[in-house]
């Protein structure tokens, strides 16, 4: 299986979706893309759709839908979701044995839209009776799968149904409009893909009309402004202005014993100044000071190890002096 052609298909209908392409020439676009890789009977098959035939009849269902089965205000997601269902005959007799699957699109409603979250389409609040819709080429394509293998099956299903129902669910959501598409909600996203598989970002629609991708302005919490008399805070000194700092005389104070102890341990005069307590004798500053001056040069020069060892030890036999004295 080729997932990467499958991508590449996918991609070229959400850019052609994006610029207003017109759906048979996207579709002609992806087919010369994905056919190469695919039986001639499939590019036999592929030659006979015809991509206008299914945009009008997707917009015909889908407006039906929206009329008969409105969905509410708060619904601000619609789904076109791909599954591969098994149906019974117009007599509402169960399928037979003989039946093979086909690759459905459908119709649902989410609160939860948010492009940013891969999981909002699930548990709809939205589903209505007639979600089903039928496309022509799907039923041809569904039928031709039948008979491929599993790989040629697969690359016919995500690499040309489902980048055509991208192509198509985007020119329905142009053509019927925001009117009909909004009702009174103020935007609705669109999101589709298969069942189990990626979901497909195609676009939102607001009342300006329809825009690819779903890229909603994201309002932001503006800054609260400060009152005209509230205090300033403080401004941080820098690094290089500590350090001019720190290389300044400290100035002598006189002090206790205890008030040296003091203040050799409990920190910054900031500190001390909040507690109460007097600032320490010079001697114990200088300690502090040397000690400041020591983590600067430190800084510097990370691999200079024993200047900085000498250093520190100066500083400390001079912080034990003034007991020692005294």
């Amino acid at each position: 299986m080729s997932y990467e052609l499958a991508e590449k298909a996918a991609a070229v209908a959400l850019k052609r979706m994006g610029t207003g392409t017109p759906v048979p020439e996207t579709f002609k676009e992806i087919a010369s893309l994905v056919l190469p890789s695919l039986p001639e009977a499939t590019r036999n098959l592929v030659a006979t759709l015809d991509a206008e035939e299914d945009v009008e009849a997707l917009c015909e269902q889908f407006a039906h839908v929206l009329t008969s089965e409105p969905p509410s205000l708060d619904v601000n997601g619609f789904f076109f979701g791909l599954a591969e269902m098994v149906f019974g005959d117009a007599e509402g007799n169960p399928p037979g044995g003989e039946t093979h699957p086909e690759h459905t699109l459908y119709i649902c409603g989410s609160m939860r839209f948010d492009p940013s979250d891969m999981d909002w389409p699930c548990g709809p609040e939205w589903w209505p009776e007639e979600r089903y819709f039928q496309i022509p080429s799907f039923k041809a394509l569904s039928d031709h799968c039948a008979t491929l293998d599993y790989d040629a099956a697969w690359l016919v299903a995500c690499g040309l149904i489902e980048p055509l129902s991208i192509a198509l669910v985007g020119e329905a959501c142009r053509r019927i409009g925001p009117k009909d598409l909004l009702l009174d909600a103020p935007f609705r996203g669109i999101g589709s893909g298969y069942d189990g598989g990626d979901l497909r970002d195609v676009g939102v629609v607001t009342r300006d009309g329809f825009a690819s991708p779903a890229l909603l302005p994201v309002k932001t919490k503006s800054k609260p402004r400060a009152a005209a008399n509230a205090p300033k805070k403080p401004k941080k000194k820098s690094a290089k202005k500590a350090a001019k700092a720190a290389r300044k005389k400290p100035r002598k104070v006189s002090g206790t014993k205890a008030t040296a102890r003091r203040g050799t341990s409990t920190g910054s005069g900031a500190a001390r100044a909040k507690r109460g307590s007097k600032p320490a004798g010079s001697k114990a500053k200088k300690a502090s000071t040397k000690k400041a001056a020591t983590k600067k040069a430190s800084s510097k020069k990370p691999g200079a190890k024993r200047p900085v060892k000498k250093t520190r030890r100066k500083a400390a036999a001079r912080s034990k002096a003034p007991s020692r004295r005294r």
